[in-house]
């Protein structure tokens, strides 16, 4: 049957917005990204413990099964039930394991009775495999801190502190660490340089580890709104901030939110600010290319006001980021 309802409305306006009181950031993959891939790095670790004749494993079938041990833990313990190093530790051993049961390369002695998952995951672990890839993945060097965050930053506060910055994560603890070697995380004591990533942010912006929300510590993941909820409360002493407006404009609905999360996920980052508990947030959705591991992206794309002034979609964060300075910035009004 075809479609004959018409397009949505379009228009353009010019948007200016009053200082948010928080700008809450998601992290990994808003803030930061694996450089090189989780996938190619767990490959490499792989090739170097495991060495192998060409050719090389296959990346894409190494990222098939991370996703796959992921999957596998998150739906047995969700958020990070059994203990976060445990968790992790499962997960690298699940999908080392599914590598080495497709490498026909991968020796064990005692022919295909050794081969079962327990024995091939303890050879491994004696490999020191697994306590490496846990060890490279808790600190910045396994990462780079995408290039529009600090821009953004800067443009969008007016360098300013009045606005304050936290993140909102799905992930556990060591986020906190991984922020820390990008620079955005301020610390009592210098991170070793070989902990550091090679993008560093050139000041902190998130002033102490409470202004990282995770949602190991509260006790539900996103896009529950319980969790944006504990943020708010974090940073206002409100969890339930009311919106003031009754208009139906979305430049009146914009000018009227006072808190903006980041985030690249829609389900999780955008989907829970458009629940009427939360009608103090909004977000903007920065759409990351899934397969750009160089954190670096492109201003000059267009800015989109939607969800009826709720939602703001860039490519590049500085695009958006002249809409909370002095001079605002175009967008298209796309409901």
């Amino acid at each position: 049957m075809t479609d004959t309802s018409p397009p949505p409305l379009q228009r353009s306006a010019h948007l200016k917005l009053p200082p948010p009181l928080v700008f809450t950031f998601d992290a990994f993959g808003t803030i930061y990204t694996p450089r090189p891939s989780v996938a190619a790095q767990y490959a490499g670790a792989y090739a170097t413990h495991f060495p192998r004749p060409p050719p090389p494993t296959d990346v894409a079938k190494v990222s098939r099964a991370f996703y796959a041990a992921f999957k596998e833990r998150a739906s047995a313990f969700p958020n990070y039930g059994g203990g976060e190093s445990e968790w992790w530790y499962a997960v690298i051993r699940g999908t080392l394991r599914r590598i080495a049961e497709s490498d026909p390369d991968f020796d064990l002695t005692g022919g295909e009775v050794a081969k079962s998952p327990a024995s091939i995951e303890q050879i491994l672990d004696d490999s020191g495999v697994v306590g490496e890839l846990y060890e490279q993945f808790n600190s910045g060097k396994a990462y780079v801190l995408w290039n529009d965050i600090v821009p953004f930053l800067d443009t969008a506060t007016g360098g300013t502190t009045r606005t304050m910055i936290g993140v909102i994560s799905n992930s556990d603890r060591r986020s906190r660490d991984v922020l820390r070697g990008v620079g955005m995380l301020a610390t009592i004591t210098a991170m070793a340089p070989e902990r550091m990533s090679t993008t560093v942010a050139p000041a902190p912006w998130i002033r102490e580890d409470g202004d990282v929300i995770l949602s190991v510590e509260v006790g539900c993941e996103k896009p529950d709104p319980a969790i944006f909820r504990a943020a708010a409360k974090h940073f206002s002493q409100d969890p339930i901030p009311v919106n003031a407006t009754t208009s139906d404009d979305p430049v009146a609905v914009a000018k009227s939110i006072t808190h903006w999360h980041i985030g690249d996920e829609y389900k999780k980052d955008i989907a829970p600010v458009l629940l009427p508990q939360l009608q103090s947030w909004g977000a903007v959705f920065v759409r990351r290319d899934e397969y750009n591991d160089s954190g670096i992206s492109t201003p000059g794309g267009t800015v989109f006001l939607r969800h009826g002034g709720r939602v703001l979609e860039v490519t590049d964060l500085r695009d958006v980021a002249a809409v909370w300075a002095s001079d605002g910035v175009s967008v298209i009004i796309d409901d």
